[in-house]
């Protein structure tokens, strides 16, 4: 039970902030008169964390929490440095620096995100550089490359690409033509023709490479052309060996500007512009997926999708969800980490909040607590483990539900919360752990957008972005606790081409540009 004691009316020094936070020498410790008359929000930080709107001593509701608290931290530093106790992890944190660990902004866009306002030296993905790979942070500041300013408007010759390059994935998206005209035949030739033949007759490119063949999109316009839409991926790590391939197969002279999104077509800029001596027009990440997911739910009736059942391993109930873009909906992008948009429409969107626990974060912790390499080998281990055996429960604390705040005993009170215990820890597998790791990331995510949800007063929320790509187990995680905290009001909802919008907007951007349209025809020849 939580009892609110007003301690600030006994001592006027109680209360006290930090001028300078971020001076370790002298933080610049101020004391705060606090008004107990006024309304506040009380963060309280105990295993997990529960935030409370207090009117008064005996006025006052839990307005949401998190998982994620003391407990958390003191779980995972005893399982990843061998520490016993608060104290020993708290000297450890003092002696260490987090940006070894974390991925920042720089890391990913050179510089600042200015688009939303957010510095380079933010944490963008907590964990995230646990993972294989290691970015130069010395390429240059980004510098849009604006189209508007040509004068010429001609249609681009082929081939039509678009291409989000992420931190773990690149996903690429490839419009095959089907109406060539003898003229562009006898121009484009031969190279044009071993392009085509190479990207559509292969459903793998070497080890990595990958086309999506049961997202292909058949017989669709696009700026005006009808073809197939193709959507392949590969690892991010393999980029210098995809543009190798482009020069060897002679793209380069096929097209004279890409369009591309995400922190690799900034860290990859120089090689390409350098090698294949064209146009790389880099596009804003959210503007692009917002034209991508719109363009594809228009396009594609059965884009969008819930969970009636989540919690139902054997059959969770999949339903097509008709989508409206003309209401306004909430966009989550779970990508290294998490940004939450509020759309409006295809142009008028803005980003509410966003968090750097995230898709990286879940695999960097995999990586440190079960020795895994890869994305796919940590969701198969999650799949496999039981999370209650690492998590603390509410029923844990309380011995059953805590019925003042209407919470159940088999929610979880304290991520992580049981792994500052030795007998515990010899008792969890890998597997449990790397389900615990999911469930700590997925939850958080499900809390604050919930929370944006009512302070937007929206009753949709999309959720998109690579880390739910092919990942069942992490969409009905995230419909569970969407349909619950929300007593069924609200459904989370997913899409079939999962990752690949940013893509799909870069092309679009490729097209509208080049043709100087202001709305593309969308248009399927499928039905």
């Amino acid at each position: 039970m939580f009892h609110i004691n007003f301690n600030s009316k006994l001592n006027p020094k109680e209360c006290f902030y930090y001028e300078e936070p971020q001076n370790e020498s002298n933080p610049n410790k101020h004391p705060f008169i606090f008004d107990t008359k006024r309304p506040f929000l009380l963060v309280n930080i105990g295993s997990g964390i529960s935030i409370l709107h207090v009117d008064s001593e005996r006025n006052y509701r839990r307005i949401t929490g998190t998982s994620i608290g003391d407990g958390t931290f003191l779980g995972l530093c005893c399982l990843l440095t061998g520490c016993s106790s608060y104290d020993e992890a708290i000297q450890l944190a003092t002696e260490r620096d987090s940006t070894k660990v974390d991925k920042l902004v720089k890391d990913i866009y050179g510089g600042d995100y200015e688009r939303f306002g957010l510095p380079g030296h933010i944490v963008a993905s907590s964990y995230k550089n646990i993972k294989y790979f290691k970015f130069d942070n010395k390429h240059s500041k980004k510098k849009e490359m604006s189209t508007n300013n040509r004068v010429d408007k001609v249609v681009p010759v082929f081939p039509w690409f678009g291409m989000d390059i992420g931190g773990t994935l690149v996903k690429l998206v490839y419009f095959e033509p089907l109406d060539l005209t003898p003229d562009e035949i006898r121009t484009e030739g031969e190279i044009l023709m071993n392009i085509r033949h190479y990207l559509t007759s292969n459903r793998a490119y070497g080890q990595d490479g990958v086309r999506d063949h049961a997202l292909e999109l058949n017989n669709i316009q696009l700026g005006g052309r009808r073809g197939n839409l193709h959507f392949i991926r590969f690892p991010t790590s393999k980029m210098p060996n995809f543009i190798d391939l482009c020069a060897m197969r002679h793209l380069h002279t096929l097209t004279f500007e890409i369009f591309a999104t995400g922190g690799g077509a900034y860290k990859f800029e120089k090689d390409i512009v350098e090698k294949l001596k064209i146009s790389w027009c880099k596009c804003d990440e959210l503007d692009t997926l917002i034209k991508g997911l719109s363009y594809l739910s228009k396009l594609n009736p059965k884009e969008c999708f819930y969970y009636e059942e989540p919690q139902n391993d054997a059959n969770p109930n999949k339903h097509p969800f008709i989508f409206d873009t003309k209401r306004p909906f909430l966009l989550v992008n779970i990508g290294s980490g998490i940004s939450i948009l509020h759309v409006d429409s295809e142009r008028n969107y803005r980003r509410i909040t966003g968090t750097s626990i995230g898709g990286g974060t879940f695999l960097g912790l995999s990586c440190l607590l079960t020795g895994c390499s890869s994305y796919d080998e940590a969701i198969q281990l999650a799949t496999e483990g039981d999370s209650t055996k690492v998590d603390k429960l509410v029923k844990d604390i309380y011995g059953g539900d805590y019925e003042r705040f209407g919470l159940p005993g088999h929610i979880v009170a304290s991520s992580f919360g049981h792994m500052n215990l030795p007998e515990k820890r010899e008792q969890t597998t890998k597997a449990d752990l790397a389900r615990a790791t999911l469930v700590t990331v997925l939850n958080n995510i499900a809390s604050i957008s919930m929370m944006c949800a009512r302070t937007e007063n929206v009753d949709r929320i999309l959720f998109s972005g690579s880390f739910l790509r092919i990942n069942d187990l992490s969409m009905r995680i995230l419909a569970y606790a969407m349909d619950y905290w929300s007593s069924g009001q609200i459904k989370a909802i997913f899409l079939e081409h999962e990752g690949y919008f940013s893509a799909v907007g870069c092309l679009r951007k490729f097209i509208m540009d080049a043709n100087g349209y202001e709305h593309d025809h969308i248009h399927s020849l499928q039905h």
